[in-house]
């Protein structure tokens, strides 16, 4: 299964960095940073921008798993060649979304 856990371990092993060693770039527990990848901690939005914004990583592919790993860094230079860049929104609108799914999901089981 893809998840997001599964995508964050994904970027340490093409990174080649251990959990100690982005741990200390982030400034983080080290633990923290270990049940974030083992799935045993939910992804908190401060370390969703951390591994966004050091990494270059797509927002996009870290929360739904779906195109690129990492952000392009040349836009004009994909539409040139064809591709269609498509905007996902900011990351804002993105936690946004996650969060009103996450609660629908919780009235759900409280439902039942």
């Amino acid at each position: 299964m893809n998840t997001i856990a599964n995508r964050i371990k994904q970027i340490s092993n093409d990174k080649n960095l251990t959990v100690t060693a982005i741990a200390a770039i982030f400034g983080e527990n080290r633990q923290r940073i270990q049940d974030i990848e083992a799935g045993k901690q939910r992804l908190p939005e401060d370390i969703i921008l951390k591994y966004i914004e050091h990494f270059n990583i797509d927002a996009n592919w870290l929360m739904t798993g779906n195109g690129n790993m990492y952000r392009s860094s040349n836009s004009v230079q994909e539409q040139s060649n064809g591709y269609q860049v498509k905007p996902i929104g900011t990351l804002e609108s993105i936690i946004d979304r996650l969060t009103k799914l996450e609660n629908e999901v919780q009235s759900m089981k409280s439902s039942t």
